[in-house]
């Protein structure tokens, strides 16, 4: 290797040692910017649900994101919306639009209870609109038919669907629930009860 080649090789390293470093500390700046002296609980709402505001420092893909909370990023998954995969036609297109409504936005989420990655529940904006269904209205998701704490999300898919927005533009899109069965290799198939 040349020399020239090796010495844009050590900067390529350095500035991805730099990078890293600078999101560490990013975090950590945020994490003591969020956390008061002493961290405030969930509020309990009316309904006995529970709520928390928080800043979004990470968007996993559509439907999940990493929110701070008392100075810890917890997991939160967008409950009653399924999102493409990230290799599944749109899911990209649903990432990067939830990534440019929520990251580095102070959110409140409303808790539903536990998501397969933390926890679940409705994403409330700054402006107040809701990112659940921002996402549907967006044609970059599916409503969950088994969740019924949202009577807008049928309404914002059939809405999105008679459009042709979003996924819905293709004629025949694959719900996420089906592309992931088809993900399972046949050995791991087999061996599910």
């Amino acid at each position: 290797m040349s020399r020239r080649c090796r010495a844009g090789a050590r900067r390529q390293e350095a500035g991805r040692i730099g990078r890293r470093a600078y999101w560490v500390l990013l975090g950590l700046t945020l994490a003591g910017c969020a956390s008061p002296s002493a961290p405030a609980p969930s509020q309990p709402l009316a309904d006995g649900a529970k709520q928390f505001t928080g800043l979004v420092v990470n968007v996993a893909d559509g439907d999940t994101m990493t929110v701070m909370r008392e100075g810890v990023g917890r997991p939160v998954q967008l409950v009653g919306i399924d999102c493409p995969e990230l290799k599944q036609p749109y899911g990209k297109q649903a990432k990067r639009h939830a990534a440019q409504l929520a990251l580095n936005q102070e959110v409140t989420v409303k808790e539903e209870g536990p998501g397969t990655e933390g926890l679940s529940g409705l994403v409330t904006l700054p402006d107040g609109r809701i990112l659940n269904q921002e996402l549907v209205r967006a044609g970059l998701c599916w409503w969950a038919r088994r969740y019924q704490g949202d009577d807008a999300l049928p309404l914002l898919e059939a809405e999105a669907h008679a459009a042709q927005r979003g996924l819905w533009a293709d004629p025949e899109p694959v719900p996420p629930w089906d592309w992931r069965k088809m993900k399972v290799k046949p050995k791991e198939r087999n061996s599910q009860p």
